[in-house]
Order: structure tokens, then sequence, then C-alpha cells
């Protein structure tokens, strides 16, 4: 229970569990190297913080906003309110241990931040993903994609981060990459619109057929309230 004091544990290296709920009004802060699991639920009012070391989140709702610091590490599957990583580390599921999916209500990044995304397979089951109903804000946060499984088709997707806003860190959308020489490219236009998807090889170039039409046949238009326009065709 955390009273209106608020509290704080330091795992000082070790691996620890809260097993029970955690609850009341106070400020959970997470300090000191080492695992802090917290399996039951979480509705204390004031929040989460992380300070040193990693906070590990189960099944079990985890509805208080989550701050994230610098030093410190938010992994595991399952639901959490709103988290603001602030020069921190998220991994859903936990890198190097499995794969998982982070479902957050809000998601803000800073600068600094790193989202670490495991991806050992095609299917959903097989790669990391946040997913927001919220908005994700990701200003300029770096995305860590430490290895991608072999053998997968070009065009094969993976939807990593859904509601998004921003970019990640000297990842412009089309940005084209290369992981144990497989090549990749991200966007930040997928799904509904605005949800963050790796793909497996290079986008396709855009090619000009017509080279003949000159730069002074193409004009803006404007378009009266409620007409349409339509339709276009590129070739």
């Amino acid at each position: 229970s955390m009273l209106a004091g608020g509290g704080s544990i330091d795992t000082n290296g070790f691996d620890a569990t809260i097993a029970g709920d955690v609850i009341n009004s106070g400020l959970l802060t997470k300090r000191g190297d080492g695992r802090l699991q917290i399996t039951g639920s979480a509705s204390h009012t004031a929040g989460t913080r992380v300070e040193q070391g990693m906070l590990a989140i189960g099944s079990s709702p985890h509805l208080p906003p989550i701050e994230v610091r610098p030093g410190g590490m938010l992994v595991g599957s399952g639901t959490v309110g709103a988290v603001s990583a602030q020069g921190g580390e998220l991994s859903p599921g936990e890198n190097g241990v499995g794969v998982g999916v982070l479902s957050a209500a809000q998601l803000t990044m800073t600068p600094g931040t790193r989202l670490w995304i495991e991806i050992n397979g095609a299917d959903a089951s097989e790669y990391d993903r946040v997913e927001v109903s919220g908005t994700a804000a990701i200003n300029g946060a770096a995305l860590m994609l430490p290895s991608v499984v072999a053998g997968l088709a070009p065009g094969t997707a993976f939807t990593i981060l859904t509601n998004a806003t921003g970019t990640f860190d000297g990842m412009p959308e089309g940005y084209v990459f290369q992981i144990s020489d497989k090549p990749l490219h991200i966007t930040y236009t997928g799904g509904d619109g605005n949800d963050v998807v790796i793909v497996v090889g290079a986008p396709p170039p855009i090619t000009d057929h017509q080279p003949t039409i000159a730069s002074a046949d193409l004009h803006d238009h404007t378009i009266e309230k409620d007409h349409v326009l339509g339709p276009l065709a590129f070739s």
C-alpha cells in the first residue's frame, strides 16, 4: 500500500517481486540496479518512477502513470497507463529474453530514450510491439533493433508502434538501413496512417515513365468546398 508520502524500493543489484496489488495514493520509486517485477495490479494514483534498473510489468494492469528516467528501463507484456520515457529505455517483452506486446494509454519519449524491438519471425507472436491507444510521441528517440531473423521474404511488414507522431533519431520516412546484411526500411504511415512499420527490403523506386512531360505542364489546382477532384492517373 503506497501512502500519500510514497516509498521507494532499492533492489541493489538483485531481483525482487511484488506479488500483491499496489494501491492507494503514493508514488512508487524504483531505485538501484537489478529487476523489480510487479505481478499484481497497480492503482496507486501518484504513479511509478523508474530511476535505476529494470521495472517489469506482468499481465495484470498497471494503470498509474510510469516515468522512466535515464538509467531506468521498463519491460514486460501487459497493459499500462501513460508512459513518459525521459531518456530511459523501453522493451516490450524483455530484450534478449522474449518478445511481447506492451499496451499503453499514452506514450511520450524524448531524445535519448531507446526503444528496443526484437524481430524473431513474421508471426504476430514473434516480434515486439507497443500498442498505444492514445498518442505515441517519438520526439527523436532511438530505435534499437539488435537483430532480425533470417529468411524473411521481401515486403514482410512488422507494425512496431501504433498511433505515432514524429520520427526516430536519424530515421526519416522511408529510411533504408541494414541489419545482418538484410535491407529494411521504415515507414510512419502504416496501418490506419500513423503506425510505425518496419518492412523487409528497400522501398520500390518511383520512376517517371513519361520523361517528356515538362514541369510547366504540372499545375496547382484549387478545389471548391465539397467538390471532388478526380480521377487521377499516374504511370
